[in-house]
């Protein structure tokens, strides 16, 4: 059998276990075989409530989620958050703090795509709920 074809039949059944779950404690691939995973990138970042209000000292947390090309969700991908911080700060955990009446947008962004909510921050007592 050449070399390739090993290689990938080796590869196969090597996968074949792992992902069915026979491999539980760990695994290894036989020494000629490199085992590579295949990184799908974020091709956009959604963000949800896209537009909402806060009262002044308010506080919301938004929902990002990231996605793959095929419309796949993706997990433990970095996302940043910005904002105008005059009107409503972000944390790294995405939730917002409405600092000072006004309206600013909230982008959060992760491998170059962003997604955005818009903010509108009212006095104290203005919303109701």
């Amino acid at each position: 059998m050449p070399r390739i074809a090993r290689t990938t039949a080796i590869l196969t059944a090597f996968l074949s276990l792992v992902a069915s779950g026979a491999c539980r404690e760990s695994a290894t691939a036989p020494a000629d075989v490199a085992v590579v995973g295949v990184v799908r990138p974020v091709a956009t970042v959604e963000v949800t409530p896209s537009r909402f209000g806060l009262d002044v000292g308010g506080r919301y947390p938004l929902q990002v989620v990231l996605r793959a090309a095929d419309s796949g969700v993706l997990t433990g991908r970095a996302i940043t958050y910005s904002s105008n911080p005059e009107v409503a700060t972000v944390d790294g955990n995405g939730v917002v703090t409405a600092v000072a009446v006004g309206s600013t947008v909230v982008s959060a962004t992760s491998e170059g795509k962003i997604g955005y909510a818009a903010v509108t921050v009212d006095p104290p007592g203005t919303l109701v709920y």
